[in-house]
Order: structure tokens, then sequence, then C-alpha cells
């Protein structure tokens, strides 16, 4: 089983995608951290629990220098999503 698997197990639960990772045994630090990174992906950040939030470092590349890729990037999918509806309603635009 994959981190894929794992969180196609759980897709609406980040602690049971985590929790079916680390049960498979053998490199479990690697298969989790990549499961809980996909799960967090499609749950947001309020589906990951407070207590481990609270626990992550603040370095040079820590909890705020995420928080400014994560923003960066719905940015760019609000962005690009704009486009999309704008093109889509251009006149110049074939109908389905």
């Amino acid at each position: 089983m994959t981190a894929i698997a794992c969180f196609a197990s759980y897709p609406e639960s980040y602690s049971n995608v985590i929790a079916q990772a680390i049960g498979l045994g053998d490199d479990t630090d690697t298969v989790a951290a990549m499961a809980g990174a996909i799960s967090g992906a499609h749950l947001g950040i309020a589906a990951i629990p407070q207590h481990l939030l609270v626990m992550m470092e603040n370095g040079a590349k820590g909890r705020d220098y995420i928080n400014g890729l994560a923003m960066q990037l719905a940015s760019i999918e609000w962005v690009g999503e704009a486009i999309h509806l704008q093109l889509r309603n251009s006149p110049d635009h074939p109908s389905p």
C-alpha cells in the first residue's frame, strides 16, 4: 500500500490517513509524510489537528514560510479560475 492508497482509503479524514500509513509498518515516516501532504492539500489546514500544527517548527522554511506558499498557490488558483471564466464567457468562445 502506498501514500495514495492510504489517502484513497480515507479521503475525508486526515487523522485516519495518517493512522493507516503508520499502521503499514516499514518506511512509516516517509509514507505518512506523503499521505499527510496529499490529505492536507485535499482537505485544507482546518483538517489537520491543532496539536500537530502548534508543534510545527517556524525556522527559515517553517510554518510561516509554508503558509506564505499556500497563500501564493491559492491566489494562482483563483487567478486561473477567473481567467477560465472570462474565456468561457467571452463572445468568441464556442458554445458546447
